[in-house]
């Protein structure tokens, strides 16, 4: 659970969050639980931003993302990486990208919106 306030304004400190994950496979007794820790929110701006979805007013939202896996007995630290979100209150998540080190690492971005049907 992510809050996102009604009234943001760029260089708003936003509250974190945390998410836990349970996965199990069919027929095995062996699953594992991924614990996140989003962090140090903020809203950096407020901007257009364009996908193959269109272009629409965002916030432009940073996080630090830092957590664990267990399998097992074992855990393992998913580290620390930086996020960008650019989130509309029309239609959610625009364009967000994970960073570690500096580098892009991927992302996920609206491709296409169909209205209410």
């Amino acid at each position: 659970h992510l809050d996102y306030p009604v009234v943001m304004v760029a260089g708003q400190s936003l509250p974190g969050g945390t998410m836990t994950m349970t996965m199990k496979s069919k027929g095995s007794p062996m699953g594992s639980v991924t614990k996140i820790n989003i962090k140090d929110r903020k809203c950096e701006a407020i901007e257009n931003k364009t996908t193959p979805a269109g272009t629409f007013l965002c916030y432009k939202i940073t996080s630090t993302v830092e957590g664990s896996t267990r399998v097992a007995t074992m855990s393992f630290p998913v580290p620390p990486q930086q996020t960008t979100e650019w989130f509309s209150f029309k239609v959610g998540s625009v364009r967000s990208e994970t960073y570690k080190d500096g580098k892009l690492q991927g992302y996920q971005e609206l491709t296409k919106f169909t209205k209410g049907q």
